[in-house]
């Protein structure tokens, strides 16, 4: 309960209260009179009233019970008590004017206490304390902690526990520390102040109660018992004996809608995670990792979290200090979440390192730079963060600055790599924060390499044996290098070298010899960095290995290169290889693969003889292959020269018509043959033949496509036989399983006869006609069957029939066509067996241009002509005439759009015949004609 006691009174009455104060304070503490019991009250000139203090002892403290709390008391009638504890600060002694106020709190927390004194007479100093009457003890002590001469003081408080606050007043006894206190306007400069007065006591949480934004908590709000007030564990250094720890707080989420990822951020100084200390993250209760950071900095910890945690409202976030209990505190500044990524007006445009690898002790240089667009400037605090590759911070320092919109306004921020270090993968962390609201704006991860400054050598190993005399030799990048200089010797002096090369390029750290090294040979290597045109960097340590007697590379013999493999598998062979004397055969390592390098579709097999039949073969494949010796102690040749061969296209299957044991019977003797395309096949040759043997062919033709349709009949009633083969860079294929098949015995094709090619037609329902087809003896006409279509594909054509048994209905009228468009025909002859024939050639005809419509003239004697106009014409013919015959014309022109004016004046009241038609592709068109008299 928020309690105030008030009293009021002039100046010149408190003025007087001073003096009789000085005066009785001559006396010493101990000799005033004590007036706690039943002090009457008084008053002066009836302005100031004294009421009777409840609380001038410590067994009658005022007692609150929440918080905040506040009193307003006149204490220049308390008394001090003879067993009242010394203050163990401000006078070093009791004081005087004792009042005692007493708190149990339900829940560890940290208060804070304040006293304001009346004007500047009352000079108080502050003790909070626990324990009982005769057995006290300090927990905090304050005098003059405020401007003036008011004090305050802040405590963790454990629940359960009674305190005790007590103020008095500076007691300036001899045994007490000389104080001079300048005046305000209201007395002169004096040694000693009020020992008594109006005193404002405040008590209340000891941090800001001032709500926090949505996503992100700069401000305590929570505590360990979860009831929501604030214990104040967060911007306090807290280590994991703290009763306020650990450290919690509530992040408010206004909605979870469409949430797909989630980050929560924590900024916190001092987490010293690479001397071991853990700090534990929970986040609803769900684990969610630990506090990483630099020691003695601001780091930010991002941890990703699982989006179904996240509540509507508040959502708790724990930190469990120091789980390892190795003595070691932090503090969190805030905490904040991110939802789907980050979204805010402050980008990273780049961020670049100055080099791609350092040494242990080298400085990074990193340099960002942040746009505000469309915003024209933002205060942004950005934070650099050196990190391992398990994300621990080596090292961090943050930056704060103001970026312009767009402007090139970048900072460099320099780190140094620990001397310490491990040779491996790190990175630098990049964190943009607003610096107002510390919401976080951007973020990037630029990866480096750490590696050591003389190089370091990895293969062959230091005292290995070779088990191949042309190793790879290999070593780590050196930072700064632009190449590297390698020596291989017969001695550790290098004045017998083998090899002396150097490389061009900052990561070309390995080579392999050209020949073989000398068997059974110890050798030396040393390599160093190559930093300009003209200087190296020290040589690396000295590393031997004695070189191997393996056996010679095998020779290899069959395929022959670039060979066209028709079959599913080949047979690989290569030579017999002599052993070295000393050495026994254990195999051959054969290897295939689909590309030179040997790394596309790569195989191993081990064979004991001089030959290998591969498995199944992909088709359409070119395929490299190698071999390779090893001897019984593991010693192997190095590769064969490689060799390629190429596994043809498959062959066509699923052919159409036919059949492979019998001939199938057709009903046309212009068949269209199909089949299975063929991956990677360029084209096909289909063969047709009367034999098996194909010693001789009807057709031998090629197409682009998987069907074939010939463009003459085959003789009628006959069996043949046909294939086809696949072409292409890996082609020919194999042929086909061959298939057999027997012609019909039909009608003879029809020969179209009118109307003639692209002729232009009069009317929409055009006579169509052809020649009789020839119907072979034996056999009886059906019918024709005709299909017209305005595409010469006919894919949409439906066909229509004469009459059946009439060999001379050789002729076609279509339901009416459309006027201004051109259509294809074509004619077929069918017996009553169903066979055809194959189809006549196709023709076209254009359908005429209809007259156009809606004419109209306008009354006058220069009339305007109007109609609508058609679909595709080009121009327009217009005449006009004395007569219907139009013999006697008066207009006779062109023009090119659906309207004329007439220039010249018509006779007065004279009738007239006019009429138009369209011109282009399909005119002149029908003419329209329409009549007008004039006014």
């Amino acid at each position: 309960m928020h309690t105030k006691h008030q009293i009021t009174s002039t100046r010149k009455i408190l003025y007087g209260i001073m003096l009789l104060g000085l005066a009785l304070s001559a006396f010493g503490a101990g000799n005033l009179p004590s007036v706690r019991a039943q002090a009457a009250s008084v008053s002066v000139e009836n302005s100031l009233v004294l009421e009777t203090l409840t609380n001038d002892d410590f067994d009658t403290p005022v007692s609150f019970s929440s918080l905040p709390y506040e009193i307003t008391q006149d204490t220049t009638t308390a008394t001090t008590n003879p067993d009242d504890p010394v203050f163990p600060c401000g006078s070093l002694n009791q004081g005087s004017n004792s009042v005692w106020y007493s708190f149990t709190p339900s829940e560890n927390l940290t208060i804070t206490a304040k006293t304001s004194s009346d004007l500047t007479t009352y000079d108080t100093m502050l003790a909070l304390w626990s324990g009982t009457r005769t057995n006290l003890t300090n927990v905090a002590c304050n005098d003059d902690a405020q401007v003036g001469i008011g004090s305050e003081i802040s405590a963790i408080l454990q629940a359960g526990v009674t305190y005790y606050i007590e103020v008095a007043g500076f007691d300036s006894s001899a045994s007490a520390p000389a104080k001079i206190i300048q005046s305000s306007e209201l007395m002169p400069s004096v040694d000693l102040l009020a020992s008594g007065g109006t005193l404002n006591l405040s008590v209340d949480f000891g941090c800001p109660g001032e709500p926090n934004d949505p996503m992100i908590t700069t401000r305590d709000n929570q505590n360990n018992a979860g009831t929501g007030n604030r214990d104040c564990d967060m911007d306090t250094y807290l280590y994991n004996n703290s009763l306020i720890q650990p450290i919690e707080f509530s992040i408010d989420v206004p909605s979870v809608s469409g949430i797909t990822s989630a980050e929560l951020l924590l900024l916190n100084w001092d987490v010293d995670e690479n001397s071991g200390e853990v700090d534990n993250v929970y986040f609803n209760g769900n684990y969610a990792g630990i506090l990483v950071g630099a020691d003695d900095a601001w780091s930010t910890t991002t941890l990703t979290i699982d989006p179904a945690w996240v509540v509507a409202g508040d959502n708790l976030v724990r930190i469990d200090v120091d789980t390892t209990n190795i003595n070691r505190a932090v503090k969190t500044d805030w905490g904040q979440l991110v939802f789907n990524g980050r979204e805010d007006t402050a980008t990273i445009r780049t961020a670049t390192l100055d080099r791609v690898a350092y040494s242990p002790g080298n400085v990074i240089n990193t340099t960002v730079e942040v746009d505000t667009y469309p915003a024209p400037s933002q205060a942004l605090r950005t934070e650099v963060n050196l990190r391992n590759a398990a994300g621990q911070i080596l090292a961090g320092t943050s930056t704060e600055h103001t970026a312009l919109a767009k402007t090139d306004d970048p900072i460099s921020v320099n780190l140094t790599v620990p001397e310490s270090a491990p040779l491996g993968t790190y990175n630098i962390q990049i964190l943009v924060y607003d610096l107002t609201s510390s919401v976080i704006q951007d973020s990037e991860v630029l990866p480096f390499e750490v590696q050591s400054p003389n190089g370091e050598l990895l293969f062959p190993a230091n005292g290995s044996t070779l088990l191949n005399n042309r190793p790879t030799f290999d070593w780590n990048n050196i930072p700064g290098a632009i190449g590297y200089n390698i020596q291989v010797a017969k001695n550790s002096a290098f004045t017998l070298l083998v090899s002396n090369v150097t490389l061009t390029g900052a990561t070309n750290s390995s080579y392999t010899p050209t020949v073989n090294l000398a068997a059974k040979t110890i050798m030396y290597w040393r390599i160093r960095a190559k930093l300009t045109a003209t200087t190296y960097g020290p040589w690396s340590e000295v590393w031997s290995f004695t070189t191997g007697n393996p056996p010679p590379p095998p020779l290899l013999t069959a395929p022959a290169a670039n060979t066209l493999v028709t079959a599913l598998t080949v047979k690989l062979d290569w030579k017999d290889v002599v052993m070295p004397s000393g050495t026994t055969f254990q195999k051959y390592e054969v290897q295939m693969a689909t590309d030179a390098a040997f790394t596309i579709g790569a195989s191993l097999t081990d064979t004991p003889i001089s030959e290998l039949t591969t498995s199944e073969l992909t088709p359409n494949t070119k395929y490299y292959w190698r071999v390779r010796i090893y001897d019984t102690l593991g010693q192997y040749s190095n590769w064969s020269i490689p060799r390629y061969f190429r596994a043809a296209l498959s062959a066509p299957n699923s052919l159409t018509p036919g059949s492979p044991t019998s001939a199938e019977q057709l009903f046309t003797d212009r068949p269209t043959f199909t089949w299975d395309a063929v991956a990677g096949a360029a084209s096909y040759t289909v063969e047709v033949s009367k034999s098996n043997t194909f010693a001789t062919k009807v057709i031998n033709a090629t197409a682009t496509t998987n069907s074939y349709t010939h463009t003459i009949d085959l003789a009628p009633n006959t069996s043949f036989f046909w294939r086809v083969k696949a072409n292409g860079t890996n082609g020919p294929s194999l042929y086909s399983q061959m298939r057999m098949f027997r012609t019909a015995n039909p009608p003879s094709a029809p020969t179209l006869a009118a109307p003639a090619a692209n002729a232009l037609i009069t009317t929409t329902t055009p006579l169509l006609n052809w020649n009789n087809s020839t119907v072979p003896t034996g056999t009886t006409f059906r019918w024709y069957e005709i299909q017209v279509d305005t595409s010469n594909t006919f894919d949409g054509a439906v066909s229509a029939y004469t009459t059946e048994l009439d060999l001379n209905n050789s002729q076609y009228t279509p339901d009416p066509l459309l006027n201004g468009v051109t259509y294809y025909w074509r004619v077929r002859s069918i017996n009553t067996a169903n066979e055809f024939s194959g189809w006549s050639l196709v023709r076209s005809f254009r359908v005429i241009y209809a007259g156009p419509t809606n004419l109209n003239v306008t009354t006058a004697l220069k009339p305007v002509f109007t109609w609508d106009p058609i679909v595709g014409a080009i121009s327009y013919t217009i005449q006009v005439s004395k007569n219907n015959a139009f013999t006697l014309l008066v207009v006779n022109k062109t023009v090119y759009t659906a309207t004329y004016t007439q220039l010249t004046n018509l006779l007065a009241g004279t009738p007239y015949y006019w009429r138009v038609r369209a011109n282009g592709a399909y005119g002149p068109g029908l003419w329209s004609s329409a009549t007008f008299t004039t006014p």
